[in-house]
């Protein structure tokens, strides 16, 4: 984690996910670099992204082996996919 950079993490029990939020210390930033706007960090389970992508955990895994498709991140045993990762990857994705 960067000097001057506090992250809170938030879990909505409903749907599994949990949020990370990034935050810049303004006053701590140095004055030649802009603070810019950070997107939330919402973590998503195997469950929440087979519902997002239509797609089995087979499949999934066969992305990532093939077609650039974003790894998870491994919160102690769970495996948990960055939102905004996978939302990138679709839209960029040809088909």
């Amino acid at each position: 984690m960067n000097p001057g950079t506090k992250t809170t993490v938030q879990e909505d029990p409903s749907s599994g996910t949990h949020i990370w939020n990034s935050h810049r210390n303004e006053k701590n930033a140095p004055p030649d670099i802009a603070v810019m706007d950070i997107r939330p960090i919402i973590m998503i389970d195997l469950p929440s992204l087979e519902k997002k992508l239509r797609l089995k955990k087979t499949a999934i895994y066969e992305l990532m082996k093939t077609r650039h498709f974003p790894k998870p991140r491994k919160l102690g045993r769970a495996s948990r996919w960055i939102e905004y990762e996978v939302d990138d990857w679709l839209r960029d994705c040809p088909n």
